[in-house]
C-alpha cells in the first residue's frame, strides 16, 4: 500500500520536476495532464503552474518588445547627436541590464506564491508516507531487516523531497527581515561560515585561505548573511570537485573616495563558467548540479536585495570564479522599493 501510494504521488511529482528541469534548459514545455482527477490537488497545482508559465512567457515577450521599441527610439533620436555617442551607449547598456533584471524580477514575483503552495501541498502527503513507513518498520520489528534497503530507499527519497520543498519555501519568502537587521562587522561572520563549511567538508582536500581587511560595519541580517556565505563556499567546493584552494577575502567598499560599505569575495579554482552560464546563474531553477534545485543563488540574491546588497560574479572558464558580495553600510528602507527591482 505504501509503495502504491508513494508511486501514485511520485509519478506526478517526477513529471512536474521533469518539466521544471526542461524549463531550466530554456525549453518552453508544460506539465500538461498528470493522469489524475481534475479536482486532485497536484492536478490543480500543475494546471496553475502551466498557466503561470504561460503568463511569464507572455510578460517576458512584452518586456522584450517594449525594450526593443525603446532602444529603437533612443537610437533614432540620438543619431544626429554624435558628440553624445559614448554617453548614450553607456545608457543603452544599462537599459539592457535593467531589462534582464526585470525579467528575473517577474519570475520571482510570479513564482513566489505558487512555489509556496506547491511546497505545502507536497509536504502534507510526504509526512503521511514518512509516518507510515516508520510505523511499518516498528510493526515488523526484526522482520523489517529483510526489506531494510527498500525502507531506507523510501526514506532517502522522502528526505530529498523535503529538501526540495524547503528550498521552495525559502525561495518564496520575500521581506520580513527588517526587524532582524543590526550593525555587524563582517569578519566574525565570515570566520563562522568557514568553520561551518570546514565541518561539512572534512573528507575533501580543500585549503582555506583568508584575508579579512574590512573595517566598515554594515547593517545586515546576520543569520541570512551567514547562510549566503555558506552557500557560496559550498558551491565553490563543488566547482573544484572537492580539492583546491578556496580564498575568502573582505575589504572596505570605496568608490570615488567615499566609503559605501564592505565587500566579501569568495574565490575558487574550479571549472569556471561560460558567458552564457553567467547570464543565467541567478535565474530560479537554473543549475549545473545533477541533484541541485537551482534556487541557492536566486535565494541568496533575493536575501541580499532586501538590505540593498547584491552578488556580482566574474568567471573564466577553466580557471575559476569569483563571487563578490556588496553590502552597503547603511540600510535605507525607503530606497529598497527602487533597488529591489534592479537586484531581485
Amino acid at each position: 500500500m505504501v509503495y502504491r501510494g508513494s508511486r501514485d504521488l511520485f509519478r506526478p511529482i517526477e513529471q512536474i520536476h521533469k518539466v521544471v528541469k526542461q524549463v531550466q534548459m530554456g525549453k518552453n514545455n508544460r506539465i500538461g495532464s498528470l493522469g489524475l482527477d481534475d479536482k486532485h490537488e497536484l492536478a490543480q497545482l500543475a494546471k496553475q503552474f502551466d498557466n503561470m508559465l504561460d503568463s511569464l512567457e507572455s510578460r517576458k515577450e512584452e518586456i522584450e518588445r517594449a525594450a526593443q521599441d525603446l532602444e529603437c527610439k533612443v537610437n533614432k533620436r540620438t543619431a544626429s547627436l554624435k558628440e553624445k555617442t559614448e554617453q548614450l551607449e553607456h545608457h543603452i547598456n544599462l537599459l539592457n541590464q535593467t531589462r534582464d533584471k526585470l525579467v528575473t524580477n517577474e519570475k520571482l514575483a510570479a513564482l513566489g506564491e505558487l512555489t509556496a503552495g506547491i511546497a505545502h501541498e507536497i509536504n502534507n502527503p510526504t509526512a503521511v508516507i514518512l509516518g507510515n513507513v516508520e510505523l511499518i518498520r516498528f510493526e515488523l520489528g526484526e522482520d523489517s531487516l529483510r526489506v531494510n534497503e527498500e525502507i531506507d530507499a523510501i526514506l532517502e527519497q522522502i528526505d530529498r523531497i523535503r529538501n526540495i520543498t524547503r528550498s521552495l519555501l525559502q525561495y518564496s519568502r520575500q521581506g520580513g527581515v527588517q526587524d532582524q537587521i543590526t550593525w555587524q562587522h563582517v569578519n566574525p561572520i565570515i570566520d563562522e561560515s568557514i568553520t561551518l563549511v570546514k565541518t561539512g567538508s572534512k573528507k575533501k582536500e580543500i585549503q582555506f585561505v583568508t584575508q579579512l581587511d574590512a573595517h566598515t560595519s554594515v547593517e545586515v541580517n546576520r543569520h541570512q548573511l551567514l547562510q549566503v556565505l555558506v552557500n557560496l563556499q559550498m558551491n565553490a567546493i563543488y566547482a573544484m570537485k572537492g580539492e583546491g584552494v578556496l580564498t575568502i577575502t573582505s575589504r572596505d567598499w570605496n568608490e570615488n573616495g567615499e566609503n559605501l560599505g564592505a565587500v566579501i569575495d569568495v574565490i575558487d579554482e574550479g571549472c569556471g563558467m561560460k558567458p552564457a552560464q553567467l547570464q543565467r546563474i541567478f535565474d530560479p531553477f537554473y543549475t549545473t548540479k545533477r541533484d541541485g534545485t537551482g534556487l541557492g543563488l536566486s535565494v541568496s540574491q533575493s536575501i541580499l536585495s532586501e538590505t540593498g546588497g547584491e552578488i556580482r560574479v566574474s568567471s573564466i572558464e577553466g580557471e575559476g570564479s569569483t563571487f563578490s558580495i556588496y553590502l552597503p553600510k547603511k540600510y535605507e528602507k525607503e530606497e529598497l522599493c527602487v533597488t529591489a527591482v534592479g537586484m531581485s
